[in-house]
């Protein structure tokens, strides 16, 4: 689905659209630049060098900012075209996504991932921005240990239009700091009644694991 998301950008309607959102991206972002501070005022004050680095992130931010915008409309097309359930994955991270996604109708479900959107606040939020519209809702993984995958499970519990998981990072560890395996009963899991995300955290795996670390008295 993605990848015909991909092949409509070569489309002329697709190319115009782009080049607009690029041009008022770029601007958008130069003018936030400016107001903080114009670039000659910051290569006498820092150096030519975070000038280059500022310009060099607007132009990437703005590309990034604009194939989004057009994904996002190709997606609203190609779901129009198909009686296939549409899922949107990456092209989630945050609550304007979230609207745009909701104002076009662009997708039947939606895939939220904590160490994408920040953490178990922000993805209940969104599940429940995707309630109240009536869209289906999946946790996502990034192959996280038992910690991060507790928190993605605990959300998943919490809101009924969440139909289902792919948090397997526990079963994929050689080594994980957490016993999150063992609540595993695939294809189900069965989470304990323990305070907090309800993970046991094994301190000898975990300082093997360390690089470094420091001690606050």
């Amino acid at each position: 689905m993605l990848k015909h998301a991909f092949k409509l950008q070569k489309r002329p309607k697709y190319i115009v659209q782009a080049t607009i959102f690029l041009v008022l991206f770029l601007f958008i972002y130069f003018i936030i630049d400016f107001l903080n501070m114009s670039y000659s005022e910051m290569a006498q004050t820092y150096g030519m060098y975070l000038v280059i680095i500022n310009i060099f992130t607007n132009v990437i931010m703005a590309i990034l900012s604009t194939l989004l915008m057009n994904l996002s409309t190709a997606m609203v097309e190609i779901k129009g075209k198909t009686t296939v359930p549409v899922m949107i994955d990456e092209g989630i991270c945050n609550a304007r996504d979230m609207r745009e996604i909701i104002q076009k109708r662009a997708t039947d479900k939606v895939n939220i991932k904590l160490m994408k959107c920040g953490g178990i606040y922000p993805a209940v939020k969104l599940a429940a921005m995707a309630e109240m519209a009536g869209i289906e809702c999946q946790i996502g993984s990034m192959v996280e240990s038992s910690i991060g995958s507790a928190a993605g499970f605990h959300v998943a519990f919490s809101k009924k239009i969440i139909r289902s998981v792919e948090l397997t990072g526990p079963l994929k560890f050689k080594m994980d700091i957490g016993d999150l395996k063992d609540c595993y009963k695939i294809p189900y899991i069965q989470l304990n009644h323990q305070p907090g995300l309800g993970i046991e955290v094994n301190e000898d795996k975990l300082y093997q694991l360390m690089t470094s670390s420091y001690c606050i008295e």
